[in-house]
Protein backbone atom coordinates (compact mmCIF):
# COMPACT_ATOMS: atom_id res chain seq x y z
CA UNK A 1 0.00 0.00 0.00
CA UNK A 2 1.55 3.29 -1.16
CA UNK A 3 1.27 6.31 1.12
CA UNK A 4 2.89 9.69 1.36
CA UNK A 5 2.53 13.46 1.03
CA UNK A 6 1.18 15.51 -1.86
CA UNK A 7 0.33 19.12 -2.73
CA UNK A 8 -2.81 20.21 -4.57
CA UNK A 9 -1.94 21.72 -7.96
CA UNK A 10 -5.25 23.05 -9.28
CA UNK A 11 -5.90 26.78 -9.64
CA UNK A 12 -9.61 26.47 -8.74
CA UNK A 13 -9.03 23.86 -6.05
CA UNK A 14 -9.66 20.13 -6.00
CA UNK A 15 -12.83 18.21 -5.20
CA UNK A 16 -12.76 15.47 -2.58
CA UNK A 17 -14.98 12.54 -3.55
CA UNK A 18 -16.55 9.60 -1.75
CA UNK A 19 -14.82 7.07 -4.00
CA UNK A 20 -11.97 6.73 -6.50
CA UNK A 21 -13.62 8.27 -9.57
CA UNK A 22 -15.65 11.23 -10.84
CA UNK A 23 -18.87 9.20 -10.64
CA UNK A 24 -18.71 9.38 -6.85
CA UNK A 25 -20.33 12.21 -4.90
CA UNK A 26 -18.37 15.27 -3.81
CA UNK A 27 -17.86 15.44 -0.06
CA UNK A 28 -15.57 18.47 0.10
CA UNK A 29 -12.95 20.63 -1.51
CA UNK A 30 -9.24 21.46 -1.04
CA UNK A 31 -7.66 24.77 -1.98
CA UNK A 32 -4.78 25.05 -4.43
CA UNK A 33 -1.51 24.54 -2.54
CA UNK A 34 -3.07 22.42 0.22
CA UNK A 35 -0.72 19.85 1.72
CA UNK A 36 -2.27 16.41 2.10
CA UNK A 37 -1.27 13.04 3.49
CA UNK A 38 -2.55 10.10 1.48
CA UNK A 39 -2.93 6.52 2.63
CA UNK A 40 -3.24 4.73 -0.71
CA UNK A 41 -2.63 5.36 -4.41
CA UNK A 42 -5.42 3.63 -6.34
CA UNK A 43 -5.87 3.86 -10.13
CA UNK A 44 -4.84 7.50 -10.29
CA UNK A 45 -6.72 8.50 -7.14
CA UNK A 46 -5.25 9.25 -3.73
CA UNK A 47 -7.10 8.07 -0.63
CA UNK A 48 -7.04 10.69 2.14
CA UNK A 49 -8.74 11.43 5.44
CA UNK A 50 -11.17 14.35 5.13
CA UNK A 51 -13.00 15.66 8.19
CA UNK A 52 -12.47 12.30 9.84
CA UNK A 53 -13.82 10.30 6.89
CA UNK A 54 -12.29 8.50 3.92
CA UNK A 55 -12.08 10.59 0.77
CA UNK A 56 -10.41 10.50 -2.64
CA UNK A 57 -8.73 13.15 -4.82
CA UNK A 58 -7.50 12.87 -8.39
CA UNK A 59 -3.74 12.32 -8.42
CA UNK A 60 -3.31 14.21 -11.72
CA UNK A 61 -4.12 17.48 -9.93
CA UNK A 62 -1.52 16.93 -7.21
CA UNK A 63 2.23 16.89 -6.94
CA UNK A 64 3.49 13.98 -4.86
CA UNK A 65 6.24 15.28 -2.59
CA UNK A 66 6.92 12.10 -0.64
CA UNK A 67 5.86 8.52 -1.24
CA UNK A 68 6.58 5.27 0.53
CA UNK A 69 5.41 1.67 0.30
CA UNK A 70 6.02 0.79 3.92
CA UNK A 71 3.39 0.31 6.55
CA UNK A 72 4.45 3.22 8.76
CA UNK A 73 3.12 6.74 8.60
CA UNK A 74 5.02 9.04 6.24
CA UNK A 75 3.96 12.13 8.15
CA UNK A 76 5.98 11.54 11.28
CA UNK A 77 9.27 12.51 9.74
CA UNK A 78 11.29 13.62 12.72
CA UNK A 79 11.19 13.41 16.47
CA UNK A 80 11.14 16.62 18.51
CA UNK A 81 10.52 15.11 21.91
CA UNK A 82 10.27 17.64 24.74
CA UNK A 83 10.32 20.74 22.55
CA UNK A 84 7.96 23.48 23.76
CA UNK A 85 6.34 25.95 21.37
CA UNK A 86 3.86 28.79 21.86
CA UNK A 87 0.78 29.63 19.80
CA UNK A 88 1.18 32.93 17.92
CA UNK A 89 -2.36 33.44 16.59
CA UNK A 90 -5.66 34.12 18.37
CA UNK A 91 -7.05 30.64 17.69
CA UNK A 92 -5.21 27.60 16.34
CA UNK A 93 -7.01 24.41 15.40
CA UNK A 94 -5.88 21.04 16.72
CA UNK A 95 -6.54 18.26 14.20
CA UNK A 96 -6.54 14.48 14.16
CA UNK A 97 -3.81 14.33 11.50
CA UNK A 98 -1.02 16.34 9.91
CA UNK A 99 -3.03 18.51 7.50
CA UNK A 100 -6.15 20.64 7.08
CA UNK A 101 -8.07 17.68 5.65
CA UNK A 102 -8.24 16.04 9.07
CA UNK A 103 -10.99 16.41 11.66
CA UNK A 104 -10.80 19.34 14.09
CA UNK A 105 -10.44 18.12 17.69
CA UNK A 106 -10.45 21.53 19.33
CA UNK A 107 -8.40 24.72 19.47
CA UNK A 108 -5.62 26.50 21.33
CA UNK A 109 -5.49 30.20 22.14
CA UNK A 110 -2.64 32.65 21.65
CA UNK A 111 0.22 32.21 24.10
CA UNK A 112 -0.64 28.59 24.92
CA UNK A 113 2.49 26.50 25.57
CA UNK A 114 2.42 23.03 24.00
CA UNK A 115 4.86 20.13 24.09
CA UNK A 116 5.82 18.75 20.67
CA UNK A 117 6.10 14.97 20.36
CA UNK A 118 7.26 14.86 16.73
CA UNK A 119 7.25 16.97 13.58
CA UNK A 120 5.95 15.85 10.17
CA UNK A 121 7.74 16.50 6.91
CA UNK A 122 5.08 19.08 6.02
CA UNK A 123 5.83 21.12 9.15
CA UNK A 124 2.92 19.95 11.30
CA UNK A 125 3.61 19.13 14.96
CA UNK A 126 2.19 16.18 16.85
CA UNK A 127 1.36 17.36 20.37
CA UNK A 128 -0.16 16.18 23.62
CA UNK A 129 -3.80 17.31 23.63
CA UNK A 130 -6.37 16.50 26.28
CA UNK A 131 -6.08 12.84 27.19
CA UNK A 132 -4.53 11.97 23.83
CA UNK A 133 -2.64 13.61 20.97
CA UNK A 134 -3.37 15.99 18.12
CA UNK A 135 -1.66 17.92 15.32
CA UNK A 136 -1.09 21.65 14.79
CA UNK A 137 0.45 23.62 11.94
CA UNK A 138 4.03 24.72 12.62
CA UNK A 139 3.34 28.00 10.79
CA UNK A 140 1.45 29.41 13.74
CA UNK A 141 3.73 28.58 16.66
CA UNK A 142 7.07 29.88 17.85
CA UNK A 143 9.76 28.72 20.24
CA UNK A 144 9.57 32.21 21.79
CA UNK A 145 6.87 32.86 24.36
CA UNK A 146 4.05 35.12 23.22
CA UNK A 147 1.47 37.03 25.23
CA UNK A 148 -2.04 35.66 25.41
CA UNK A 149 -4.53 33.79 27.52
CA UNK A 150 -2.88 30.42 27.10
CA UNK A 151 -6.16 28.51 27.17
CA UNK A 152 -7.61 25.85 24.98
CA UNK A 153 -11.05 24.66 24.03
CA UNK A 154 -12.21 21.19 23.14
CA UNK A 155 -14.94 19.91 20.90
CA UNK A 156 -15.28 19.42 17.18
CA UNK A 157 -17.06 22.68 16.39
CA UNK A 158 -14.11 25.02 16.59
CA UNK A 159 -11.96 26.01 13.71
CA UNK A 160 -11.65 25.11 10.06
CA UNK A 161 -8.27 26.35 8.87
CA UNK A 162 -5.20 27.20 10.87
CA UNK A 163 -4.74 30.83 11.81
CA UNK A 164 -6.60 33.48 13.71
CA UNK A 165 -10.34 33.06 14.07
CA UNK A 166 -12.26 29.80 14.26
CA UNK A 167 -14.87 28.13 12.12
CA UNK A 168 -17.66 25.84 13.26
CA UNK A 169 -18.56 22.51 11.69
CA UNK A 170 -21.71 24.06 10.18
CA UNK A 171 -19.81 27.01 8.74
CA UNK A 172 -17.25 24.60 7.28
CA UNK A 173 -20.04 22.82 5.38
CA UNK A 174 -21.21 26.12 3.88
CA UNK A 175 -17.64 27.03 2.95
CA UNK A 176 -17.05 23.62 1.38
CA UNK A 177 -20.24 24.00 -0.67
CA UNK A 178 -19.20 27.43 -1.91
CA UNK A 179 -15.67 26.37 -2.80
CA UNK A 180 -16.83 23.20 -4.56
CA UNK A 181 -18.96 25.23 -6.99
CA UNK A 182 -16.31 27.71 -8.13
CA UNK A 183 -16.61 28.03 -11.90
CA UNK A 184 -20.24 26.87 -11.96
CA UNK A 185 -22.96 28.71 -13.91
CA UNK A 186 -25.75 26.96 -11.99
CA UNK A 187 -27.07 30.27 -10.61
CA UNK A 188 -27.15 32.04 -14.00
CA UNK A 189 -30.32 32.31 -16.07
CA UNK A 190 -29.29 31.21 -19.56
CA UNK A 191 -32.07 33.24 -21.22
CA UNK A 192 -31.66 36.57 -19.44
CA UNK A 193 -28.03 36.36 -18.38
CA UNK A 194 -29.04 37.40 -14.87
CA UNK A 195 -27.38 35.70 -11.90
CA UNK A 196 -28.97 34.92 -8.56
CA UNK A 197 -26.34 35.72 -5.96
CA UNK A 198 -28.81 35.47 -3.07
CA UNK A 199 -29.85 31.99 -4.22
CA UNK A 200 -26.24 30.83 -4.17
CA UNK A 201 -25.71 32.00 -0.57
CA UNK A 202 -29.04 30.46 0.45
CA UNK A 203 -28.03 27.11 -1.05
CA UNK A 204 -24.62 27.22 0.65
CA UNK A 205 -26.27 27.88 4.01
CA UNK A 206 -28.84 25.14 3.41
CA UNK A 207 -25.98 22.69 2.86
CA UNK A 208 -24.90 23.50 6.42
CA UNK A 209 -28.21 23.55 8.31
CA UNK A 210 -30.56 21.50 6.14
CA UNK A 211 -33.07 24.32 5.67
CA UNK A 212 -33.18 26.99 2.98
CA UNK A 213 -33.89 30.64 3.77
CA UNK A 214 -34.11 33.17 0.96
CA UNK A 215 -35.26 36.65 0.06
CA UNK A 216 -36.21 38.16 -3.26
CA UNK A 217 -32.94 40.05 -3.52
CA UNK A 218 -29.60 40.62 -1.82
CA UNK A 219 -30.77 44.07 -0.71
CA UNK A 220 -33.82 42.57 1.02
CA UNK A 221 -31.64 39.92 2.66
CA UNK A 222 -29.28 42.59 3.95
CA UNK A 223 -32.10 44.62 5.44
CA UNK A 224 -33.49 41.52 7.14
CA UNK A 225 -30.38 39.69 8.31
CA UNK A 226 -27.39 42.08 8.51
CA UNK A 227 -25.46 41.87 11.79
CA UNK A 228 -22.66 44.43 11.43
CA UNK A 229 -21.42 47.11 9.07
CA UNK A 230 -17.81 46.47 10.11
CA UNK A 231 -15.63 44.56 7.66
CA UNK A 232 -13.30 43.47 10.46
CA UNK A 233 -13.48 39.95 11.93
CA UNK A 234 -16.16 38.60 9.60
CA UNK A 235 -16.79 34.96 10.55
CA UNK A 236 -16.42 32.27 7.91
CA UNK A 237 -19.79 31.10 6.64
CA UNK A 238 -21.35 34.56 6.96
CA UNK A 239 -23.13 36.36 4.14
CA UNK A 240 -21.30 39.48 2.94
CA UNK A 241 -23.58 42.15 1.53
CA UNK A 242 -22.54 44.80 -0.99
CA UNK A 243 -23.91 47.82 -2.74
CA UNK A 244 -23.43 47.20 -6.46
CA UNK A 245 -23.52 49.86 -9.18
CA UNK A 246 -24.50 49.83 -12.83
CA UNK A 247 -22.94 51.97 -15.53
CA UNK A 248 -25.61 54.63 -15.08
CA UNK A 249 -24.96 54.83 -11.36
CA UNK A 250 -28.02 52.94 -10.14
CA UNK A 251 -27.46 51.15 -6.85
CA UNK A 252 -28.42 47.49 -6.41
CA UNK A 253 -27.50 44.75 -3.96
CA UNK A 254 -25.03 41.89 -4.16
CA UNK A 255 -24.09 39.12 -1.74
CA UNK A 256 -21.44 36.44 -1.39
CA UNK A 257 -20.28 33.94 1.20
CA UNK A 258 -17.23 34.74 3.32
CA UNK A 259 -14.96 31.67 3.30
CA UNK A 260 -12.14 32.99 5.50
CA UNK A 261 -8.73 34.43 4.78
CA UNK A 262 -10.21 37.65 3.41
CA UNK A 263 -11.90 35.73 0.56
CA UNK A 264 -15.49 35.87 -0.67
CA UNK A 265 -17.15 33.33 -2.99
CA UNK A 266 -19.92 34.97 -5.02
CA UNK A 267 -21.82 34.72 -8.30
CA UNK A 268 -20.97 37.16 -11.09
CA UNK A 269 -21.83 35.32 -14.31
CA UNK A 270 -20.29 32.23 -12.73
CA UNK A 271 -19.20 31.38 -9.21
CA UNK A 272 -15.94 33.15 -8.37
CA UNK A 273 -13.63 33.57 -5.42
CA UNK A 274 -12.24 37.06 -4.85
CA UNK A 275 -10.69 38.93 -1.99
CA UNK A 276 -12.98 41.30 -0.12
CA UNK A 277 -10.49 44.10 -0.74
CA UNK A 278 -10.49 43.55 -4.51
CA UNK A 279 -14.29 43.51 -4.62
CA UNK A 280 -14.36 46.75 -2.62
CA UNK A 281 -12.00 48.41 -5.06
CA UNK A 282 -13.57 46.93 -8.20
CA UNK A 283 -15.73 49.98 -8.86
CA UNK A 284 -18.93 47.96 -9.30
CA UNK A 285 -19.59 46.98 -5.70
CA UNK A 286 -18.80 48.19 -2.20
CA UNK A 287 -19.02 46.46 1.17
CA UNK A 288 -22.24 47.21 3.03
CA UNK A 289 -22.53 44.72 5.93
CA UNK A 290 -22.25 41.10 6.93
CA UNK A 291 -24.84 38.85 8.48
CA UNK A 292 -26.21 35.31 8.72
CA UNK A 293 -28.41 34.08 5.90
CA UNK A 294 -31.86 33.45 7.31
CA UNK A 295 -30.77 35.06 10.53
CA UNK A 296 -29.27 31.69 11.58
CA UNK A 297 -25.68 31.89 12.93
CA UNK A 298 -23.52 28.99 11.73
CA UNK A 299 -22.09 28.18 15.15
Amino acid sequence: MASGQATVKASIGLNVRKGAGTKYAKIGWLANGSKISYHNDQDGWLQISYNGKKGYVSKQYTSVTKASTGGGSSSQASASGGKTVYVTVDTLNVRSGAGTGYKVLGSLHKGKAVSVISTASNGWHKIHYGSGTGWISGKYVSSKKTSGGGGNSGGGNSGGGSGSGSISAKAQKAVNFANSHIGSTRWKNAKTGMTYCQGFVSDATAAAIGKRYSKGSAAEACRAWAVSTSSSNIPAGAAVYFYSYTKNGRKYGHVGLYVGGGQVVHVAGKVKKQSLSSLNSSGWCKFRAWGWNGGVPLK
